[in-house]
């Protein structure tokens, strides 16, 4: 019995190395991919969409609007309490352009309410290509939840890297570190979720 006991014990820490040792990894790959992740130069698509999170994501989404880059831009997970007017007028968008090709989604509280809404907002334009423009470390994140939300939809990612963020050498930077780590737990929380609701 004892014996029993003493295999059922390794058996179990080595599973546990085993487990660490392919999160650890995954979460190296993961941090390389985001942190060699480049902004595309050159994008092209029927609509953008910008995650709301932070004022660079939304003025690069105006960017690519203003440059024609997309037909309409949709600003999801907008605050209840904010204004269209007074988020246009912070960042500075023209008012002709806005009014004619700028939509607002207040439904959006999290990641999966911003691809509900994504999808939702391609469905009723008959948009079959999306710009999607959102911070560095949560492009892999959005893909995922986008995808599910809206498969037949052509995504193109528009990573935004925050200058005050070190991504490129995020393992000497405790707070990039920290930002990535917890960004990797919740990407695969997402694809594990994904992978046992499409059973």
């Amino acid at each position: 019995m004892a014996g029993w006991s003493g295999k059922l014990v390794k058996t179990v820490l080595m599973i546990g190395l085993l487990g660490s040792a392919l999160l650890t990894a995954g979460f190296v790959r993961f941090a390389g991919i985001v942190a060699s992740t480049n902004t595309p130069q050159i994008v092209q698509a029927d609509g953008i969409i910008a995650l709301t999170g932070g004022a660079k994501r939304l003025s690069d989404a105006i960017a690519l609007l203003t440059a024609g880059r997309g037909a309409k831009l949709l600003i999801t997970g907008v605050g209840i309490d904010t204004s269209d007017d007074s988020l246009l007028a912070r960042l500075e968008a023209d008012q002709t352009l806005a009014t004619c090709c700028i939509d607002f989604d207040r439904t959006a509280l999290d990641t999966i309410g911003n691809a509900q809404a994504t999808g939702l907002w391609a469905r009723e334009n008959g948009f079959t290509s999306l710009i999607i423009v959102t911070s560095a470390y949560h492009i892999p994140r959005s893909l995922l939840e986008i995808q599910s939300a809206a498969p037949d939809l052509e995504l193109i990612p528009y990573p935004v890297v925050r200058s005050q963020l070190n991504l490129e050498n995020w393992y000497l930077d405790m707070d990039a570190m920290r930002l990535l780590l917890r960004e990797y737990l919740k990407y695969m929380l997402v694809r594990i979720r994904l992978f046992l609701t499409a059973r």
